[in-house]
Protein backbone atom coordinates (compact mmCIF):
# COMPACT_ATOMS: atom_id res chain seq x y z
CA UNK A 1 0.00 0.00 0.00
CA UNK A 2 1.35 3.54 -1.09
CA UNK A 3 0.38 6.56 1.27
CA UNK A 4 -0.45 9.43 -1.37
CA UNK A 5 1.10 12.10 0.50
CA UNK A 6 4.55 11.05 0.75
CA UNK A 7 4.34 9.33 -2.88
CA UNK A 8 6.05 11.06 -6.35
CA UNK A 9 3.01 8.95 -7.87
CA UNK A 10 1.98 10.76 -11.51
CA UNK A 11 -1.34 11.36 -12.59
CA UNK A 12 -0.78 8.53 -15.15
CA UNK A 13 0.17 6.41 -12.67
CA UNK A 14 -2.95 7.33 -10.16
CA UNK A 15 -5.24 6.78 -13.03
CA UNK A 16 -3.69 3.53 -14.02
CA UNK A 17 -3.91 1.88 -10.18
CA UNK A 18 -7.57 3.65 -9.75
CA UNK A 19 -8.69 2.00 -13.68
CA UNK A 20 -7.28 -1.38 -12.53
CA UNK A 21 -8.94 -1.35 -9.00
CA UNK A 22 -11.96 -3.24 -8.02
CA UNK A 23 -15.47 -1.38 -8.57
CA UNK A 24 -16.64 -1.80 -5.69
CA UNK A 25 -19.46 0.89 -3.75
CA UNK A 26 -18.02 3.37 -0.94
CA UNK A 27 -20.90 2.34 1.31
CA UNK A 28 -23.19 -0.58 0.82
CA UNK A 29 -26.22 -0.05 -1.33
CA UNK A 30 -29.49 -0.18 -0.92
CA UNK A 31 -30.81 -3.86 0.18
CA UNK A 32 -27.28 -4.99 1.05
CA UNK A 33 -26.90 -7.17 4.09
CA UNK A 34 -25.03 -4.76 5.79
CA UNK A 35 -27.96 -2.91 6.24
CA UNK A 36 -30.31 -5.23 6.94
CA UNK A 37 -28.47 -6.82 9.70
CA UNK A 38 -28.73 -3.49 11.68
CA UNK A 39 -32.41 -3.97 12.30
CA UNK A 40 -31.61 -7.07 14.53
CA UNK A 41 -28.83 -4.52 16.45
CA UNK A 42 -30.41 -3.86 19.63
CA UNK A 43 -29.00 -0.15 19.83
CA UNK A 44 -29.67 0.21 16.46
CA UNK A 45 -32.79 -1.06 17.19
CA UNK A 46 -33.25 1.99 20.41
CA UNK A 47 -31.82 4.58 17.91
CA UNK A 48 -34.17 3.83 15.14
CA UNK A 49 -37.82 4.05 17.55
CA UNK A 50 -37.40 7.59 17.70
CA UNK A 51 -36.03 8.42 14.58
CA UNK A 52 -38.74 6.44 12.67
CA UNK A 53 -41.36 8.38 14.32
CA UNK A 54 -39.95 11.79 13.40
CA UNK A 55 -39.24 10.61 9.89
CA UNK A 56 -42.95 9.73 9.58
CA UNK A 57 -44.46 12.68 10.45
CA UNK A 58 -41.91 14.37 8.23
CA UNK A 59 -42.63 11.87 5.16
CA UNK A 60 -45.04 13.75 3.22
CA UNK A 61 -44.06 17.02 4.16
CA UNK A 62 -42.63 19.58 1.99
CA UNK A 63 -38.92 20.59 3.08
CA UNK A 64 -38.43 24.12 4.80
CA UNK A 65 -38.01 26.59 2.21
CA UNK A 66 -34.58 28.37 1.67
CA UNK A 67 -36.00 31.75 0.34
CA UNK A 68 -33.92 34.10 -1.55
CA UNK A 69 -34.36 36.56 2.17
CA UNK A 70 -32.86 33.83 4.01
CA UNK A 71 -29.93 33.94 1.56
CA UNK A 72 -29.29 37.35 1.46
CA UNK A 73 -30.31 37.84 5.49
CA UNK A 74 -26.86 37.28 6.69
CA UNK A 75 -25.40 39.75 4.83
CA UNK A 76 -28.21 42.25 5.89
CA UNK A 77 -28.28 41.84 9.32
CA UNK A 78 -25.19 39.79 10.67
CA UNK A 79 -27.16 36.87 11.67
CA UNK A 80 -26.13 33.24 10.31
CA UNK A 81 -28.63 30.82 12.40
CA UNK A 82 -31.67 31.55 10.76
CA UNK A 83 -31.29 30.08 7.45
CA UNK A 84 -28.82 27.67 9.20
CA UNK A 85 -31.24 26.14 11.10
CA UNK A 86 -33.33 25.29 8.18
CA UNK A 87 -30.51 24.51 6.19
CA UNK A 88 -29.33 21.57 8.18
CA UNK A 89 -32.69 20.86 9.36
CA UNK A 90 -33.02 20.05 5.31
CA UNK A 91 -29.98 17.47 5.61
CA UNK A 92 -31.56 16.24 8.75
CA UNK A 93 -34.53 15.12 7.46
CA UNK A 94 -33.42 13.37 3.93
CA UNK A 95 -31.29 11.71 6.69
CA UNK A 96 -33.66 10.18 8.44
CA UNK A 97 -35.47 9.05 5.84
CA UNK A 98 -32.80 7.36 3.94
CA UNK A 99 -31.81 5.47 7.58
CA UNK A 100 -35.82 4.28 7.55
CA UNK A 101 -35.53 3.15 3.67
CA UNK A 102 -32.12 1.52 4.78
CA UNK A 103 -32.64 -0.41 7.62
CA UNK A 104 -36.46 -1.21 7.48
CA UNK A 105 -36.47 -3.05 4.44
CA UNK A 106 -38.92 -4.41 1.79
CA UNK A 107 -41.70 -3.98 3.97
CA UNK A 108 -42.08 -0.35 3.94
CA UNK A 109 -39.00 -0.19 1.16
CA UNK A 110 -41.22 2.39 -1.26
CA UNK A 111 -42.71 3.81 1.61
CA UNK A 112 -40.18 5.50 2.36
CA UNK A 113 -38.10 5.76 -1.07
CA UNK A 114 -40.72 8.22 -2.07
CA UNK A 115 -39.83 10.33 0.70
CA UNK A 116 -36.20 10.04 0.05
CA UNK A 117 -36.24 10.77 -3.89
CA UNK A 118 -38.28 13.94 -2.77
CA UNK A 119 -35.57 15.58 -0.29
CA UNK A 120 -32.97 14.88 -2.40
CA UNK A 121 -34.14 16.33 -5.20
CA UNK A 122 -35.00 19.55 -3.38
CA UNK A 123 -31.56 19.83 -1.82
CA UNK A 124 -29.87 18.89 -5.49
CA UNK A 125 -31.55 21.67 -6.73
CA UNK A 126 -30.75 24.26 -4.27
CA UNK A 127 -29.09 27.47 -6.10
CA UNK A 128 -26.13 27.54 -3.74
CA UNK A 129 -24.72 24.79 -0.89
CA UNK A 130 -22.19 26.82 0.52
CA UNK A 131 -23.70 28.84 3.83
CA UNK A 132 -24.12 32.67 3.24
CA UNK A 133 -22.03 33.85 6.63
CA UNK A 134 -19.04 31.50 4.49
CA UNK A 135 -19.49 34.00 1.54
CA UNK A 136 -19.66 37.32 4.04
CA UNK A 137 -19.52 40.05 0.67
CA UNK A 138 -21.90 38.48 -1.43
CA UNK A 139 -25.21 40.41 -0.99
CA UNK A 140 -27.29 37.86 -2.24
CA UNK A 141 -25.64 35.01 0.29
CA UNK A 142 -25.38 32.87 -2.79
CA UNK A 143 -22.82 31.71 -5.13
CA UNK A 144 -22.48 28.39 -6.76
CA UNK A 145 -18.85 28.40 -7.46
CA UNK A 146 -17.56 28.60 -4.17
CA UNK A 147 -16.74 25.38 -2.53
CA UNK A 148 -16.64 25.86 1.76
CA UNK A 149 -17.14 23.28 4.55
CA UNK A 150 -20.82 22.85 3.74
CA UNK A 151 -20.78 22.65 -0.31
CA UNK A 152 -18.45 20.12 0.24
CA UNK A 153 -20.44 17.86 2.37
CA UNK A 154 -23.64 18.17 0.70
CA UNK A 155 -21.18 17.15 -2.81
CA UNK A 156 -19.77 14.02 -0.75
CA UNK A 157 -23.81 13.61 0.55
CA UNK A 158 -24.93 13.90 -3.49
CA UNK A 159 -22.74 11.07 -4.01
CA UNK A 160 -23.15 8.93 -1.36
CA UNK A 161 -27.19 9.22 -2.18
CA UNK A 162 -25.99 7.72 -5.32
CA UNK A 163 -24.02 5.28 -4.26
CA UNK A 164 -26.57 3.94 -1.83
CA UNK A 165 -29.69 4.59 -3.52
CA UNK A 166 -28.71 4.32 -7.31
CA UNK A 167 -30.75 1.79 -8.47
CA UNK A 168 -33.85 3.51 -7.07
CA UNK A 169 -33.12 7.37 -8.59
CA UNK A 170 -34.26 8.30 -11.12
CA UNK A 171 -32.44 8.67 -14.13
CA UNK A 172 -32.44 12.56 -14.63
CA UNK A 173 -31.92 13.43 -11.35
CA UNK A 174 -29.01 11.09 -10.97
CA UNK A 175 -27.91 12.78 -14.63
CA UNK A 176 -28.32 16.72 -12.92
CA UNK A 177 -26.42 15.59 -9.65
CA UNK A 178 -23.59 14.14 -11.35
CA UNK A 179 -23.68 16.80 -13.99
CA UNK A 180 -23.56 19.64 -10.81
CA UNK A 181 -21.02 17.84 -9.21
CA UNK A 182 -18.04 17.42 -12.38
CA UNK A 183 -19.00 21.23 -13.08
CA UNK A 184 -19.59 23.00 -9.90
CA UNK A 185 -17.43 20.54 -7.77
CA UNK A 186 -14.72 18.80 -9.20
CA UNK A 187 -13.53 20.94 -12.16
CA UNK A 188 -14.18 24.22 -10.25
CA UNK A 189 -11.53 22.19 -7.63
CA UNK A 190 -9.08 21.57 -10.39
CA UNK A 191 -9.10 25.16 -12.26
CA UNK A 192 -9.51 27.17 -8.64
CA UNK A 193 -7.70 25.51 -6.41
CA UNK A 194 -5.24 28.04 -6.14
CA UNK A 195 -7.81 30.66 -5.50
CA UNK A 196 -9.21 29.28 -2.49
CA UNK A 197 -7.35 29.38 1.04
CA UNK A 198 -8.05 26.63 2.77
CA UNK A 199 -6.06 24.02 0.36
CA UNK A 200 -2.95 25.29 2.59
CA UNK A 201 -5.15 25.92 5.33
CA UNK A 202 -3.74 24.31 9.08
CA UNK A 203 -7.33 24.08 10.39
CA UNK A 204 -10.35 21.96 9.68
CA UNK A 205 -11.26 23.14 6.69
CA UNK A 206 -8.33 21.57 4.16
CA UNK A 207 -9.67 18.39 5.67
CA UNK A 208 -13.43 18.96 5.23
CA UNK A 209 -13.64 20.42 2.16
CA UNK A 210 -11.20 17.93 0.83
CA UNK A 211 -13.12 15.40 1.90
CA UNK A 212 -15.93 16.55 0.61
CA UNK A 213 -14.75 17.07 -2.91
CA UNK A 214 -12.04 14.35 -3.45
CA UNK A 215 -14.94 12.03 -1.34
CA UNK A 216 -17.74 12.52 -4.07
CA UNK A 217 -15.43 12.56 -6.94
CA UNK A 218 -13.85 9.03 -5.23
CA UNK A 219 -18.06 7.73 -5.08
CA UNK A 220 -19.51 8.99 -8.68
CA UNK A 221 -17.07 9.94 -10.95
CA UNK A 222 -16.09 7.48 -13.57
CA UNK A 223 -13.11 9.68 -14.90
CA UNK A 224 -10.24 8.39 -13.71
CA UNK A 225 -7.73 11.06 -15.33
CA UNK A 226 -10.02 13.90 -13.60
CA UNK A 227 -10.39 11.87 -10.57
CA UNK A 228 -6.04 11.53 -10.54
CA UNK A 229 -5.99 15.30 -10.88
CA UNK A 230 -7.86 15.65 -8.07
CA UNK A 231 -5.89 13.35 -5.73
CA UNK A 232 -2.65 15.15 -7.04
CA UNK A 233 -3.75 18.13 -5.99
CA UNK A 234 -4.74 17.14 -2.51
CA UNK A 235 -1.15 15.49 -2.06
CA UNK A 236 -0.37 19.24 -2.21
CA UNK A 237 -2.87 20.15 0.03
CA UNK A 238 -3.34 17.52 2.79
CA UNK A 239 0.27 17.63 4.22
CA UNK A 240 -0.17 21.55 5.21
CA UNK A 241 -3.43 19.94 7.21
CA UNK A 242 -1.89 17.65 9.53
CA UNK A 243 1.06 19.90 9.81
CA UNK A 244 -1.19 21.94 12.16
CA UNK A 245 -1.08 19.34 14.83
CA UNK A 246 2.15 19.22 16.87
CA UNK A 247 4.86 16.97 17.01
CA UNK A 248 3.03 15.63 19.93
CA UNK A 249 0.00 15.05 17.67
CA UNK A 250 -2.15 17.66 19.48
CA UNK A 251 -4.46 20.45 17.93
CA UNK A 252 -4.91 23.82 19.64
CA UNK A 253 -7.93 23.21 17.48
CA UNK A 254 -9.51 21.40 20.24
CA UNK A 255 -11.28 17.99 20.66
CA UNK A 256 -13.92 18.91 18.97
CA UNK A 257 -12.72 19.87 16.00
CA UNK A 258 -10.04 16.93 16.00
CA UNK A 259 -13.45 15.20 15.77
CA UNK A 260 -14.29 17.31 12.75
CA UNK A 261 -11.20 17.89 10.68
CA UNK A 262 -9.74 14.88 11.34
CA UNK A 263 -12.90 12.40 11.85
CA UNK A 264 -13.42 13.90 8.05
CA UNK A 265 -9.66 12.67 7.11
CA UNK A 266 -10.37 9.33 7.90
CA UNK A 267 -13.37 9.06 6.51
CA UNK A 268 -11.44 10.60 3.19
CA UNK A 269 -8.68 7.71 3.76
CA UNK A 270 -10.95 5.19 4.19
CA UNK A 271 -12.67 6.25 0.73
CA UNK A 272 -9.71 6.22 -0.89
CA UNK A 273 -8.33 3.01 0.44
CA UNK A 274 -11.21 1.20 -0.96
CA UNK A 275 -11.85 3.37 -4.04
CA UNK A 276 -7.70 2.20 -5.01
CA UNK A 277 -8.35 -1.44 -4.14
CA UNK A 278 -6.04 -1.28 -1.14
CA UNK A 279 -3.45 0.23 -2.68
CA UNK A 280 -3.66 4.01 -2.36
CA UNK A 281 -3.22 5.34 1.76
CA UNK A 282 -3.52 8.71 3.39
CA UNK A 283 -2.21 7.62 6.69
CA UNK A 284 0.10 3.57 5.69
CA UNK A 285 3.03 4.11 7.65
CA UNK A 286 2.78 7.65 8.63
CA UNK A 287 4.06 7.91 12.26
CA UNK A 288 2.31 11.38 12.85
CA UNK A 289 -1.25 10.15 11.91
CA UNK A 290 -0.86 7.63 14.85
CA UNK A 291 0.15 10.38 17.61
CA UNK A 292 -2.61 12.45 16.52
CA UNK A 293 -5.38 9.59 16.34
CA UNK A 294 -3.88 9.08 19.98
CA UNK A 295 -4.95 12.53 20.71
CA UNK A 296 -9.03 12.26 20.69
CA UNK A 297 -8.70 9.90 23.37
CA UNK A 298 -5.93 11.33 25.86
CA UNK A 299 -8.84 14.38 26.10
CA UNK A 300 -11.50 12.89 26.62
CA UNK A 301 -11.95 12.74 30.29
CA UNK A 302 -14.17 10.55 32.88
CA UNK A 303 -17.32 11.90 32.76
CA UNK A 304 -17.57 12.45 29.20
CA UNK A 305 -15.76 15.93 29.77
CA UNK A 306 -12.82 17.25 27.36
CA UNK A 307 -9.67 19.00 27.86
CA UNK A 308 -10.88 21.85 26.22
CA UNK A 309 -9.23 24.41 23.83
CA UNK A 310 -10.54 27.00 21.84
CA UNK A 311 -14.35 27.43 20.94
CA UNK A 312 -14.70 23.61 21.34
CA UNK A 313 -17.54 22.30 23.96
CA UNK A 314 -16.19 21.58 27.49
CA UNK A 315 -18.72 18.33 27.76
CA UNK A 316 -19.26 15.60 25.44
CA UNK A 317 -18.52 12.50 23.05
CA UNK A 318 -16.21 11.93 20.17
CA UNK A 319 -17.79 10.27 17.39
CA UNK A 320 -17.61 6.57 18.78
CA UNK A 321 -17.62 5.77 14.38
CA UNK A 322 -14.61 7.74 14.08
CA UNK A 323 -12.40 6.80 17.06
CA UNK A 324 -13.16 2.52 16.50
CA UNK A 325 -12.43 3.14 12.80
CA UNK A 326 -9.00 4.60 14.15
CA UNK A 327 -8.72 1.19 16.70
CA UNK A 328 -8.90 -0.97 13.90
CA UNK A 329 -7.28 0.55 10.76
CA UNK A 330 -4.64 1.51 13.02
CA UNK A 331 -4.48 -0.62 15.97
CA UNK A 332 -4.48 2.17 18.57
CA UNK A 333 -5.70 0.50 21.38
CA UNK A 334 -7.06 3.90 23.06
CA UNK A 335 -9.14 4.83 20.55
CA UNK A 336 -11.03 1.35 20.55
CA UNK A 337 -11.41 1.61 23.99
CA UNK A 338 -12.53 5.11 23.98
CA UNK A 339 -15.02 4.34 21.10
CA UNK A 340 -16.44 1.53 23.29
CA UNK A 341 -17.44 3.65 25.78
CA UNK A 342 -18.85 6.42 24.06
CA UNK A 343 -20.93 3.56 21.89
CA UNK A 344 -21.94 2.81 25.55
CA UNK A 345 -22.91 6.18 26.33
CA UNK A 346 -25.13 7.15 23.08
CA UNK A 347 -26.68 3.58 23.73
CA UNK A 348 -27.76 4.81 27.19
CA UNK A 349 -28.96 8.28 26.43
CA UNK A 350 -30.08 8.06 22.94
CA UNK A 351 -29.08 10.30 19.60
CA UNK A 352 -29.91 13.44 20.18
CA UNK A 353 -31.86 13.58 16.07
CA UNK A 354 -32.16 17.66 16.13
CA UNK A 355 -27.96 17.82 17.10
CA UNK A 356 -26.94 20.08 14.14
CA UNK A 357 -24.79 17.23 12.34
CA UNK A 358 -27.34 14.40 12.68
CA UNK A 359 -26.96 14.06 9.32
CA UNK A 360 -26.25 10.64 6.70
CA UNK A 361 -22.70 11.54 7.04
CA UNK A 362 -23.16 10.81 10.78
CA UNK A 363 -25.73 8.32 11.08
CA UNK A 364 -24.38 5.18 8.03
CA UNK A 365 -21.27 5.74 9.92
CA UNK A 366 -22.47 5.51 13.33
CA UNK A 367 -25.00 2.77 12.82
CA UNK A 368 -22.70 0.48 10.48
CA UNK A 369 -19.60 0.46 13.13
CA UNK A 370 -21.81 0.05 16.11
CA UNK A 371 -21.09 -3.76 17.54
CA UNK A 372 -24.25 -5.82 17.82
CA UNK A 373 -23.13 -6.34 21.43
CA UNK A 374 -21.83 -3.54 23.67
CA UNK A 375 -18.67 -4.06 25.34
CA UNK A 376 -18.79 -4.58 29.55
CA UNK A 377 -17.47 -1.60 31.25
CA UNK A 378 -14.57 -0.23 30.20
CA UNK A 379 -12.28 2.24 31.45
CA UNK A 380 -9.85 4.16 29.77
CA UNK A 381 -6.39 4.16 30.22
CA UNK A 382 -5.37 6.95 33.05
CA UNK A 383 -1.75 7.50 32.22
CA UNK A 384 -0.08 10.96 32.26
CA UNK A 385 -0.02 12.46 28.83
CA UNK A 386 2.40 15.67 27.95
CA UNK A 387 1.39 17.64 25.01
CA UNK A 388 4.43 18.87 24.87
CA UNK A 389 3.85 21.00 21.58
CA UNK A 390 0.62 22.54 23.27
CA UNK A 391 1.64 23.19 26.66
CA UNK A 392 -1.11 20.37 28.12
CA UNK A 393 -0.18 18.01 30.44
CA UNK A 394 -2.95 15.60 31.99
CA UNK A 395 -2.35 13.95 35.28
Amino acid sequence: MINLLNSTLTEAEIAGILESAPKRPLLPPLGSPDWRRLADNPTVRSWMAPLREMAERERLEPLPVLTDALYADFYATGVRLRFEVLYFERRRRLARAAMCALIDGDSAGDHWITSVISKLDDIAHEESWALPACLRTVATGKDAREIDLFCAETANLMGEMITVFGKVLPGELQTFIKERLNTQVFDNYIKRHHEFWWPVGLNNWNAVCNQGVVGAALAVDADTGRLAKLLVLLRKSLPFYLSGFGKDGASSEGPSYWGYGFGWFTVLNEQLENRSGGRLSLVEGDAHVQQIARYGPAVSLPGFNFVNFSDSAPTGILNPATLTYLGDRLQEESCRIQGGINYRRLAETGLTLNAGRADFFYFARLFLRCPSELPGTLQAPQDDTLFGDLGVVIV
